[in-house]
């Protein structure tokens, strides 16, 4: 079956549109490029932290690939094992793409409390732009760079980047003021959506666009929302209980402002459109719908609900792979800008040792390790490009 429909079960299409155009919502304009990062959390102040990550291969986001990290026991993921994961997952987006660099980089990270968005933006925003400039060759030779760039990568080589935090843990709940018919047990309808009253004040912080500073009106859409971005979603129909929906918090949105043929090495054409609130809302709902195992939405967007499962899992089988020597302990390498971000100390005061795991039969290939062989839609023996064998490999 998955031959036959290229692990595709179906597409999801607006209302009273062409039916030529299905697919998700401004995803459908430019390869772009949707990852899912969640972290699961062992039981203890020493304990271990499980990092699983998702990547959509195509415009429809049902296709995945996946990786999986092991670090000492933290929020955030630190810089060397982002880019790990960064790099495998957007190598696994351009072989599935016959070597397209995306346009667009659409990031959603579960698992993170509010008091460490800083962390998360000076971290991982960083490292996956510090990446796509790695990985892009045409990127690495270009002359519009200011010298802030300095390698790192900058808006003008590397694609613009919009990272969404989901938000589970809050006490918000979203009811009809009045019983009407087509409500269940005093529910909302899937689809439900708020970004106002409730996120005014949170909103005012206007984090997503306040870094960015539009100076060349041929990259620029010039369209910023001074309503902010942030926004209440119940995907999923609750059919008992009372529907808790998630809240979705966009730190930055370079892809409201800048357009993605601004950067060097792109392979499409214009026209685009800047990914405005209502967008986002859409394209969101949307791809809560392309959860494999389930007819209907779900309550997160699958390319989360993934990574969820998949750290779930790692996370009880990880005893069992370390007392088996399946994975070998390393010592973690910390920047100097991470370190008080990283640098935890026990009730005694003790500082104590970052580390990470790795597994001890590294991949021959040359791709990086962590690739889940299993879970990739490419035989590297033969070389040949298939539909994922498991394309939901993490349910």
């Amino acid at each position: 079956m998955n031959a036959s429909n290229n692990a595709r079960a179906w597409k999801t299409q607006k209302a009273n549109s062409d039916p030529n155009s299905s697919g998700i919502p401004w995803l459908m304009e430019t390869p772009t490029v949707v990852f899912g990062f969640s972290i699961s959390h062992g039981l203890g102040q020493d304990s271990k932290s499980v990092i699983a990550g998702h990547v959509g291969l195509d415009a429809g986001c049902m296709q995945f690939a996946s990786t999986v990290a092991v670090q000492s026991k933290s929020d955030v993921i630190s810089n060397e094992i982002m880019k790990d994961m960064t790099k495998t997952l957007l190598t696994h987006f351009i072989v599935h793409n016959a070597g397209f660099f995306p346009s667009r980089v659409l990031v959603y990270r579960d698992g993170v409390s509010e008091g460490d968005f800083q962390r998360v933006l000076e971290n991982e925003c960083k490292t996956i732009r510090q990446v796509c400039r790695n990985v892009n060759t045409a990127a690495q030779n270009s002359s519009n760079c200011p010298p802030s760039c300095k390698g790192l990568g900058c808006l003008f080589c590397t694609p613009p980047i919009t990272f969404i935090v989901c938000q589970t843990q809050h006490n918000i709940r979203i009811v009809p003021e009045h019983q009407v018919q087509g409500f269940k047990h005093r529910n909302v309808f899937s689809g439900t959506c708020v970004d106002t009253e409730i996120l005014d004040f949170k909103d005012s912080l206007l984090t997503a666009t306040s870094n960015i500073s539009p100076n060349r009106g041929d990259m620029c859409f010039q369209e910023t929302n001074p309503d902010g971005f942030d926004f209440l979603l119940t995907a999923q129909g609750g059919l008992k209980g009372t529907s808790k929906p998630i809240m979705y918090r966009v730190l930055v949105n370079e892809n409201v402002v800048w357009k993605p043929d601004g950067f060097v090495g792109t392979s499409c054409s214009p026209p685009f459109t800047p990914l405005t609130r209502e967008r986002l809302q859409l394209c969101t709902y949307h791809m809560s719908f392309q959860y494999g195992t389930a007819t209907k939405a779900v309550r997160s967007v699958p390319v989360v609900k993934y990574s969820q499962r998949l750290a779930e899992n790692v996370m009880g089988y990880l005893k069992f792979a370390i007392d088996t020597n399946e994975v070998a302990q390393q010592d973690q390498i910390l920047d100097d800008s991470e370190r008080p971000s990283f640098e935890r100390r026990n009730r005694s005061g003790t500082l104590l040792e970052r580390f990470r795991y790795i597994p001890t039969a590294r991949n021959t290939s040359s791709l990086p390790s962590s690739i889940l062989y299993k879970s990739s839609p490419y035989d590297y023996e033969t070389g040949d490009i298939r539909p994922p064998a498991y394309p939901h490999v993490a349910a």
